[in-house]
């Protein structure tokens, strides 16, 4: 009869073995006729008409995935493309501009985001080239740089956490490293252990730039393998791709950071160097590069955490997995499409096993074949299942790494090997202090190419009136040309890991509580997958969820204590500083209205004497927050069904708390007198309104409504758990409006308001209710109640896929109130009515069963 588990269990499986569904690839993203998500048409075609926008020059590059939110490159190739660094809002099926609109500004913005990559801090590294316009137009020269921005930040957005990250680093290379003329820095790797990026430049010969963060040094690294192939060429959809004479442009970092491989676009050979002689080069050493073998022409490759190299293929519309150490002409093709992977340009990893893929058409856009017109999608963000536990190449080996295969002799050509001298050049470098050592290896032969014609060029600069497309948030950036603050805490390397073992640090309680609560919560994680029918992935409860529960409460308190800071200070600032509360985040404004409704139910009970203040906004105030977060994202498809949902539910309690008087001034509910008279020291009682009554129930009517926060800040697409979740509530809400509806009939007759029903004779006489819904349950209203909120709270689970403790804290809360709260009501309408307890005996508590025998059989 204790319904929490049954129902957490039975709704849960239900939900998860309905969305889990296997596919050989999926599209997280096909865009129409627009990429960018605009407010309305007008907008759209005023943008137009100024020229900020053009919408076949807005063409993606890069995709990378954090926390559940994807990002998004949009490089200015050509003029008129007014956000170059984008985050996609599922929800509306568009991109919006990231981290701001302000930073979309070339001025003192971005001007033309390549790539980027986030590393296992959640710092994003963005490639900059700088120079805009360099396929198409006239191009306008600037200085390529290197942003980094603390993605785990506290937010000052209106779209909470996840939305404002922290800029950190803003670094501009010096012209010798990557020159603002023709440079043409493209994809990016980092190393997050030593906090070092080694980046392609896709222009000239080619190169790979070497960023030091701690030194906040620079270098740049050529070879001949770098270059395109003078010889190689394909046709692809009737284009030469001969004239695609770009150098390296894919480059890759092994699990372990010990080796980075890397490929010319035009070519197709496969190369790897070891890292630290790109950290540790200096003019007049040479290189060990290694080659692996012939491959098809590709454009980026990615290492997955289980040490797999996967990398696309032009030719075929193919992406391809291969285990170094094995040749090179066995990897194996993942996945194939001529529709969905059309020039596969850019990878990532939504580390849950899955890679990600960006497909952009990029030969038939430089040619001038792509239509716009909306008749065909040109640009997909396409999801390929690798593994369960593989993530990126950040989080490290999943096993032990494997051995990097000897450097073999290079061929001049794909299929014959000819011996020829290595040839290296010098390597330009900028920084605060010279490296002071090295290295010097055998070198190692690499096919004679040519050289490929210099950079292409490019447009005109992004008007300054495209700051007003989709808007986002107001925080602009640092206006500064050089680098900008940079945390100690995210560039300092962290302890080596080869060195020896210390003494384990003795474990806190709260610690050991923490595992415990993990391994029972995985051993029935593990017990519901084993009754699922089929295979499928059981979302985890994991010490992650409940370290990024107390980081965000954490944060929050030390925000808290700073505003208290300038309170005492300053009035007129901590004014200002409230009325800011709302525009800056959607949590913090949220626990601020929280708070203001706790203080008014305390006052109210204590200038009133009457203790229904919270009764009375219990069907009122998780519509006013559910009804707050949409306030952030109108848009948001699955916040604007919660809030329907919560609509419902608050619109009919409300009305049936206002038939039963409890808007009167005499509508105090009737358990709160008894309870005065089993608690007579005044005192006590008042600390029991005050803690109780007023705070902590305002704390779980706030609570029990953080799954549309959770909705708010992981933005996803429907799917079929949210359909399972809607009408798990819809049916909950059902039940509880008829079983409140058969009470109040009773209620009303009993006390001859309404005409007496001769069916309910026998109940007149005892005193209460056991006909209708009531002879499944003695209580099918708390049931139906608490099954609404679980049902609610899933919405979390269908935005993130993950039980995260932060969204069913609420849920599971009001589970344990409803148990004491039945216990306590019992005990009243027990001492009342002696009948009650052969009802007791006879009927659930909770979840409606069959009654083991009717209280009116004879």
């Amino acid at each position: 009869f204790f319904m929490a588990p049954k129902t957490l269990v039975f709704v849960c499986a239900l939900a998860l073995a309905a969305t889990i569904v296997a596919a050989e690839h999926k599209l997280v993203f096909k865009s129409q006729k627009d990429i960018l998500h605009f407010k309305n048409e007008t907008t759209r075609q005023e943008k137009i008409d100024n020229g900020a926008y053009k919408v076949e020059n807005n063409v993606p590059a890069g995709v990378k995935s954090y926390n559940g939110t994807y990002y998004v490159s949009i490089p200015r190739w050509a003029p008129n493309v007014p956000v170059t660094l984008a985050r996609l809002n599922q929800s509306v099926d568009g991109l919006v501009p990231f981290p701001s609109l302000d930073y979309q500004n070339a001025t003192n913005g971005f001007r033309n985001v390549q790539s980027m990559e986030i590393d296992s801090k959640g710092r994003m590294w963005i490639v900059d080239v700088g120079r805009q316009n360099n396929m198409k137009g006239d191009q306008i020269e600037g200085t390529p740089s290197l942003w980094i921005f603390d993605l785990t930040a506290t937010t000052t957005s209106k779209k909470g956490v996840k939305s404002q990250p922290k800029q950190l680093l803003r670094y501009n290379f010096s012209e010798d490293v990557a020159s603002s003329k023709t440079s043409f820095i493209n994809d990016i790797v980092v190393d997050d252990v030593l906090d070092v990026a080694y980046i392609s430049e896709a222009s000239g010969d080619g190169a790979i730039i070497v960023f030091d963060l701690k030194t906040e040094t620079a270098r740049r690294v050529t070879h001949e393998s770098m270059k395109a192939s003078a010889d190689y060429d394909f046709v692809l959809d009737e284009v030469q791709m001969k004239e695609f004479k770009i150098p390296i442009d894919g480059i890759a970092l092994t699990p372990d950071k010990a080796t980075v491989y890397f490929n010319a676009l035009l070519a197709n050979h496969l190369y790897s160097v070891p890292a630290q002689e790109l950290r540790d080069y200096t003019p007049g050493a040479s290189l060990n590069i290694a080659y692996h073998g012939v491959k098809p022409a590709s454009d980026g490759l990615a290492f997955g955490s289980n040490g797999k190299l996967y990398f696309g293929s032009l030719p075929d519309n193919s992406v391809l997995e291969w285990t170094p150490g094995t040749p090179l002409d066995q990897a194996r093709v993942i996945a194939k499409s001529a529709e969905d992977l059309s020039w596969p340009d850019t990878f990532g990893f939504d580390n849950k096993g899955n890679l990600l893929v960006l497909s952009n058409r990029l030969h038939k856009w430089v040619t001038g074949q792509l239509n716009f017109d909306g008749a065909e999608s040109n640009f997909r963000i396409v999801s390929i299942p690798i593994g369960e536990n593989v993530r990126s190449y950040v989080y490290g080996p999943d096993a032990p790494a494997q051995s990097e295969p000897e450097a073999t002799t290079v061929p001049t050509t794909a299929a014959t090997a000819d011996p020829a001298a290595t040839t290296v050049s010098t390597v330009s470098e900028t920084s605060k202090e010279e490296a002071s050592t090295q290295t010097t290896a055998e070198t190692t032969t690499v096919p004679a190419t040519e050289a490929p014609a210099a950079g292409s060029t490019s447009t005109e600069a992004a008007s300054s009136e495209t700051t007003e497309v989709p808007a986002e948030t107001t925080v602009a950036p640092a206006t500064t040309e050089t680098t900008t603050e940079t945390t100690t805490s995210s560039t300092t390397a962290p302890t080596s890991t080869t060195t020896a073992p210390t003494s384990e640090k003795k474990k806190s309680p709260g610690m050991r509580a923490v595992e415990w609560v993990q391994a029972k919560a995985e051993r029935a994680a593990t017990w519901i997958e084993e009754k699922l029918p089929g295979k499928g992935t059981l979302p985890r409860l994991s010490w992650c969820s409940i370290a990024c529960t107390w980081n965000k409460t954490k944060a929050l308190l030390v925000a808290a204590r700073d505003r208290l800071h300038v309170c005492a200070a300053n009035t007129t600032e901590c004014a200002d500083d409230i009325q800011e509360v709302y525009q800056k985040d959607a949590l913090t404004s949220g626990i601020a209205l929280c708070a203001a409704f706790a203080l008014i139910c305390w006052l109210g009970a204590v200038i009133t004497d009457d203790l229904s203040w919270v009764d009375r906004l219990w069907s009122v105030l998780p519509v006013i927050y559910t009804l707050h977060f949409w306030s952030y994202d109108k848009d948001n498809a699955r916040l604007s069904v919660m809030v329907t949902l919560a609509l419902a539910w608050g619109v009919r309690l409300t009305y049936n708390f206002y038939r039963k008087g409890g808007y009167t001034s005499h509508g105090e509910d009737y358990r709160w007198a008894v309870l005065r008279k089993e608690i007579p020291n005044p005192w006590l009682f008042h600390l029991f309104n005050l803690v109780f009554i007023a705070v902590l129930q305002n704390i779980l009517l706030f609570a029990i409504t953080l799954p549309a926060y959770t909705a708010l800040v992981n933005e996803t697409p429907l799917n079929f758990g949210d359909i399972v979740a809607s009408l798990t509530f819809f049916l909950a809400l059902a039940l509880e409006t008829m079983a409140d509806q058969q009470q109040w009939v009773f209620q009303e007759s009993k006390h001859n308001k309404l005409p007496r029903l001769p069916e309910l004779a026998h109940d007149y006489e005892n005193g209460f209710l056991t006909s209708g819904l009531f002879v499944y349950s003695r209580h099918p209203n708390f049931f139906a109640e608490q099954v609404i909120w679980i049902s609610f709270a899933l919405f979390s689970l269908t935005a993130t896929g993950d039980l995260e403790l932060f969204s069913w804290f609420g849920a599971l809360s009001l589970v344990l109130l409803f148990q004491g709260s039945t216990t306590f009501t019992e005990k009243i309408t027990k001492s009342k009515y002696p009948a009650y307890a052969e009802y007791q005996q006879t009927t659930s508590r909770l979840w409606p069963l069959p009654p083991v025998s009717h209280p009116h059989s004879d």
